[in-house]
């Protein structure tokens, strides 16, 4: 009897402690809502991890498509660069922007190394140097350009005087901006504009015009100027990227000045030309010459928020042509 009550004893401990021991545990429900927040909390994880992706996703997308946009506007550059040098009917001009354009790295992507074989090969052929400078032109190019340029003085309708620049065509004629002529202006002068030479003032007369390009030709009504030494037969219209200068006044010193810059563009009828030369006051007018052969191509007008722009010589050589 003392041995059942005891077994019956140590029965009622180990049911106690085993009932204080489960009392720790989950029950089913408490089970079942952690198995629901784990699951909760992995699939927001999963939710956040697929939403990072996405973003990655479109982000390089975006960026492939934007590097492929770049790629074609990099290819229709290149194409309008070529048909530009297959329709130069200069070799040795052609051959030079080639190299130039190789260099810049403009062509990247294409067989570089044999284009510029041929570009040197070609220059070589015609009597050029390839390892020249190509953006520079000679001091006796400059020289040439500075003998050529002259200073025009007109009046505006308000009275006012200005000053701009010009080049001699001849010993008898001058191309001008057509602004730089008073009629144009509404001048009330008998005369359209003044040559200011060594402080002394040539009258002039407007004897051609052409509102298309903004440009106009003047006459000396007394006497001629010095002979003119530039290439005026060589007149051509250039090309984007080309390297030009030009000779022009420097308001502030009164001395003449040399500018060195490229062709950045045209405008949409070929007529007008874009370059990348800081000007100032008194500029308009300035010759642009090509660097690569010294061929006149152009005539700076103005500046803008920009850059210069001017009218391209290409469409004028022929009515131009009698007045060298």
């Amino acid at each position: 009897m003392t041995g059942l009550i005891a077994v019956g004893a140590n029965f009622a401990v180990d049911y106690l402690r085993a009932d204080q021991d489960l009392s720790g545990l989950l029950t089913k429900a408490e089970f079942d809502a952690a198995l629901a927040s784990d699951a909760a909390a992995e699939a927001l994880l999963r939710d956040r991890e697929r939403e990072v992706l996405r973003a990655e996703l479109a982000e390089s997308l975006a960026a492939a498509e934007a590097a492929r946009i770049e790629r074609l506007k990099e290819i229709e550059f290149q194409y309008s660069v070529l048909s530009q040098l297959v329709d130069e009917t200069n070799e040795r001009v052609r051959a030079r922007l080639l190299l130039f354009y190789i260099r810049a790295g403009a062509l990247r992507g294409l067989n570089e190394g044999a284009l510029t074989q041929m570009a040197e090969t070609s220059i070589r052929n015609t009597g050029g140097n390839p390892d020249a400078p190509m953006g520079v032109p000679s001091r006796e190019a400059i020289s040439t350009a500075e003998a050529a340029t002259v200073r025009i003085q007109f009046s505006g309708s308000n009275g006012q005087t200005g000053y701009c620049t010009a080049v001699n065509l001849s010993p008898k004629y001058i191309l001008a901006p057509s602004f730089c002529d008073n009629n144009y202006l509404g001048g009330s002068h008998p005369f359209s504009a003044a040559l200011a030479d060594n402080d002394a003032f040539v009258r002039l007369k407007n004897v051609w015009r052409d509102e298309v390009s903004a440009l106009t030709v003047l006459e000396r009504e007394v006497g001629e100027g010095t002979p003119v030494s530039l290439t005026w037969n060589s007149l051509r219209a250039p090309s984007i990227g080309e390297a030009v200068y030009f000779a022009t006044w420097d308001l502030g010193s009164g001395e003449k000045t040399s500018l060195t810059c490229l062709i950045t563009g045209f405008s949409n009828d070929q007529s007008g030309i874009a370059h990348d030369c800081e000007t100032g006051a008194g500029t308009a007018g300035a010759l642009i010459l090509a660097v690569s052969d010294n061929a006149p191509v152009g005539v700076h007008l103005g500046q803008n928020e920009i850059g210069g722009y001017g009218a391209s010589l290409g469409s004028l050589r022929d009515q131009l042509a009698q007045f060298f």
